[in-house]
């Protein structure tokens, strides 16, 4: 007994003795990746207090393939010090997701853990104001960011201060949910509402001063997504949008439309601008890499090495091509097409958490939670598209909090509510009722007869984070 308080304590305490470990597994050096040892340390305390090691989860079997394809970059990788730091920040993202998970047990501590989430948005925005190497496109935003003080950090993989695109990227996650919890929530009290007014109006402000097409793209969509959702007459409008958008791309064609909206006509290495032939030409070689590498992948954050070497790039050699701009392709070149099936499953099994949280809970703030975490997904996914934040990257660890948050917010949901079961209990019937279960080849392929569930599959039963009345699923 003595035992397994003290592992409870330890359980407890997770979410600081991970922040406390972030800064030398998020900077990490042969000898301070021995804080890696932490995370098995945490998870064998939960096994001793609750029986798992980690809180289960829906995205537990995609997760697990994606854990294993990294053994694998191991053996991939031309250099393991090259990759440490993507391979610390990707397990400390997983450490996050179900440190989350466990955390938001309750709407109390869900509040503090979106508290926490619009702490760390404030940061990156504050950060990225002082550090971010600026583009100088727009006129009128140029002579803002030129009056700014710039202090480049220096810090490792961000040695020239940070790039507005990755920045941009990162406060997508942030910015969509700030909105609807501001324009959505029931009063709150004065203090709190002003805090988040701030933090909107940090990390939105930043937002737009990256200057980033694909971060403003992204936003964009998430803005018209969530007012169709809202509000029905916007669906007339996006749909409107939508035609003319598509009668511009036929008429004026693909290559100027992606000149505009990716920049200049050539590569500009002191300005960072990056034009849509370079993107065409990365994207080239990270699929003769997809091909060369199907099984295994490059290695964590090797694209940019290998790619010079194998493949020819158009590409000025003193210029940095730092991934592979698709998030898609990017992991394809990092952990091979399993691990790309991983993270599709990943992004399937999330996706289909957020839509049944919406449609099926009763309780206006998970509707509410739901459509703000779904919307910044789908910013970010449209983002990754053209521009990647890297898995294992340092502002990877906030795409594995919105994820644990996902889960959360369903969990809670699924407690509260009362209408009857969504699907058959037949679906359920070849798995116990003592859990719950995921499984990553019925993610990609759904269910033969409720095909747009995206196939996760679920039971509930008799496990303390859901109700045996489970009814979103």
């Amino acid at each position: 007994m003595r035992f397994k308080s003290v592992a409870a304590a330890v359980i407890r305490a997770e979410p600081i003795l991970l922040a406390v470990v972030a800064l030398p597994l998020l900077f990490p050096t042969p000898e301070r990746s021995l804080a890696l040892l932490v995370l098995p340390l945490l998870w064998l305390a939960r096994r001793r207090a609750t029986g798992h090691f980690v809180p289960r989860t829906p995205l537990d079997v995609s997760m697990l393939l994606l854990l294993v394809m990294v053994l694998v970059s191991l053996y991939a990788t031309f250099d393991i010090a090259f990759s440490l730091s993507k391979i610390t920040g990707l397990l400390l993202g997983v450490a996050v997701f179900y440190a989350v998970v466990a955390a938001a047990s309750s709407r109390k501590r869900l509040n503090w853990a979106l508290a926490a989430l619009f702490v760390v948005g404030s940061g990156v925005a504050a950060l990225g104001l002082i550090g971010t190497r600026w583009l100088f496109k727009q006129p009128l935003l140029s002579d803002i960011t030129r009056r700014l003080p710039t202090v480049l950090l220096n810090l490792p993989g961000a040695e020239g201060g940070f790039h507005p695109n990755q920045v941009a990227g990162t406060l997508l996650w942030f910015v969509p949910l700030q909105i609807l919890i501001l324009a959505r929530a029931r009063p709150v009290r004065a203090l709190p509402r002003l805090l988040l007014v701030a933090s909107l109006a940090l990390t939105g402000g930043t937002l737009l001063l990256t200057q980033s097409r694909s971060g403003w793209l992204g936003m964009l969509l998430a803005l018209l997504v969530m007012a169709a959702v809202v509000w029905r007459p916007m669906r007339w409008v996006v749909g409107l949008l939508l035609v003319a958008g598509a009668i511009v791309l036929v008429i004026a064609g693909p290559t100027a439309v992606g000149e505009w909206l990716f920049g200049a006509s050539e590569v500009q290495a002191v300005t960072g601008t990056l034009n849509l032939s370079f993107r065409l030409n990365v994207w080239r070689a990270a699929l003769w890499g997809a091909g060369d590498f199907a099984f295994t992948g490059m290695g964590l954050g090797t694209f940019r090495r290998v790619a010079r070497l194998l493949y020819p790039l158009p590409i000025p050699v003193d210029y940095d091509i730092a991934h592979a701009h698709n998030h898609f392709l990017q992991t394809a070149m990092d952990l091979g097409l399993p691990g790309l099936v991983a993270y599709m499953a990943l992004w399937m099994g999330a996706a289909y958490l957020v839509v049944r949280t919406y449609r099926a809970a009763q309780d206006e703030r998970w509707r509410t939670l739901a459509l703000g975490l779904g919307t910044g997904m789908l910013a970010y996914f449209f983002y990754g598209l053209t521009d990647a934040v890297a898995l294992g990257a340092k502002p990877g660890v906030v795409m594995w909090m919105v994820f644990g948050l996902v889960v959360a917010v369903h969990r809670l949901a699924c407690r509260d509510t009362s209408s009857p079961s969504l699907y058959s209990k037949r679906i359920y019937s070849a798995y116990p009722s003592t859990g719950y279960r995921s499984s990553a080849i019925s993610a990609l392929t759904g269910y033969w007869k409720h095909g747009f569930a995206l196939g996760t599959r679920l039971t509930c039963g008799r496990v303390s984070s859901y109700s045996p009345r489970c009814t979103l699923l």
